[in-house]
């Protein structure tokens, strides 16, 4: 199944400095659709703040991504029962292996095993399943490292993108943090009457 990435600049690499410079609903990624027209508005041109190179839109990426929905595979769950169990000790070592860790402590606790506590409890009770935990842990640990949350995410938990509860409409979001997992099928110029 394709999916569909739209931009006002075309997108040749998925680099990892372009991770939380966008409005993330879900979190640092890169925003898919299943539906063309969806990823159409993103490649609009911005009235009001016209790119100068591309003042009349960008491009719609078609892609394909690399993903096993059947049994979670590569895709982290939106809920799951147990989940705080099954992942409790890869979101512990996510805590400890944030960049900023010692500092990012003083917020809970002036002993680094009481604040580590903390902020693990904080994750767990504050979350509904492994997705949410993931943005959560984005916001309190690795805000400003996005390439280090996203690379965690892919080594400890071996996840490489996230998809949301689809739309009522059925159209289906994908939050990708691997790179890797994006296969370019075709870059489509913006058109205004094609997103209508």
């Amino acid at each position: 199944m394709s999916f569909f990435h739209g931009a006002v600049r075309p997108r040749r690499v998925w680099d990892y400095a372009t991770l939380g410079k966008g409005n993330d609903q879900h979190g640092p990624g890169w925003y898919f659709t299943s539906d063309k027209g969806d990823a159409y508005k993103y490649a609009a041109p911005d009235k009001q703040n016209p790119d100068p190179e591309y003042p009349n839109g960008g491009y719609i990426h078609k892609c394909r991504l690399i993903i096993d929905d059947e049994v979670y595979g590569n895709i982290v769950p939106n809920e799951e029962d147990g989940w705080e169990e099954r992942y409790g000790d890869r979101i512990l070592k996510m805590i400890q292996q944030a960049p900023n860790y010692e500092d990012n402590m003083t917020d809970w606790d002036e002993d680094l095993a009481c604040a580590t506590h903390a902020a693990f409890d904080a994750i767990i009770d504050g979350c509904s399943g492994p997705f949410d935990c993931l943005q959560q842990l984005w916001r309190d640990h690795y805000f400003g490292e996005e390439e280090a949350w996203a690379q965690k995410i892919i080594e400890l938990f071996d996840w490489d993108c996230g998809m949301p509860p689809a739309f009522a409409n059925g159209v289906q979001h994908v939050v990708v943090w691997n790179p890797q997992v994006i296969v370019m099928e075709e870059m489509i110029p913006y058109t205004p009457s094609d997103g209508e």
